[in-house]
């Protein structure tokens, strides 16, 4: 087998006495789409944070390519393949979404070696592929919730990454929504970007995941394809109370 994209080994990440991440030992394979699921407060935007370099371990490592980059800057791992989409979007504000991904395909991997038209083209392509061609010179207000989860999502892959994290981007989506932002992720892993996505949208991560991992109190209690997530009783337990994992 080939060396797993990115792993993660017995990484912890405390605030004072709590524990946010413990412990949690995980590899992810290139091409694949890891659901990342868990209660609230489970851990999940935090662990992002930690791939991503927003926030540093407190203690155990974090390979990518082979490469130690447990303590590397969250510009330095864009830079080697790492990209992400928050939760909460966060444009720049003072500029229209073409330009929004332009400043992201400067900064991305081959961000030093473009000229800023080059940027642009790139950007250009980018918006044309997740939708957002036509509103490339809207500014946020101008933008409805799906257009602005798209957006960051545009800003993602225009960093080129070889691993996009991606937090919550169809929270707040009506079904339809919902559909076409699934339809998109599909089409971008076919491309062969691996995925890491936080999703509270059960039926939409169930559906389009290789694998889910499961936290909950920050532990890894589960990492297993779809199917046998959704019958381990542990899993039921965190998600909804001991007496519905128990067998009738």
């Amino acid at each position: 087998m080939s060396e797993p994209l990115l792993q993660l080994k017995d990484l912890s990440r405390h605030f004072g006495g709590v524990a946010a991440v413990e412990d949690v030992d995980v590899e992810f394979e290139k091409g694949t789409i890891t659901g990342l699921i868990g209660p609230n407060g489970a851990g999940k935007t935090t662990l992002l944070q930690l791939i991503s370099g927003v926030q540093m371990p407190n203690g155990g490592k974090i390979i990518f390519k082979g490469e130690d980059i447990t303590r590397k800057k969250a510009h330095e791992r864009a830079r080697l393949g790492i990209g992400r989409a928050f939760q909460v979007v966060q444009p720049l504000t003072g500029m229209n979404v073409a330009e929004n991904v332009t400043t992201a395909a400067l900064f991305g991997r081959n961000g030093a070696t473009r000229s800023v038209r080059e940027a642009r083209k790139f950007g250009l392509d980018i918006l044309n592929r997740v939708g957002l061609f036509a509103k490339r010179k809207n500014y946020m207000s101008a933008l409805t919730l799906a257009d602005s989860k798209r957006l960051e999502l545009a800003r993602a892959l225009a960093t080129e990454p070889e691993l996009v994290l991606l937090d919550e981007v169809m929270a707040g989506l009506n079904q339809s929504e919902v559909a076409m932002q699934m339809d998109l992720l599909r089409s971008i892993n076919a491309a062969g970007l691996t995925m890491i996505v936080v999703e509270h949208v059960m039926k939409a991560i169930m559906a389009i995941s290789d694998a889910i991992l499961v936290l909950h109190h920050g532990r890894k209690i589960e990492f297993a394809p779809p199917n046998e997530v959704a019958k381990n009783p542990e899993v039921i337990k965190a998600y909804l109370g001991a007496r519905y994992a128990e067998p009738v």
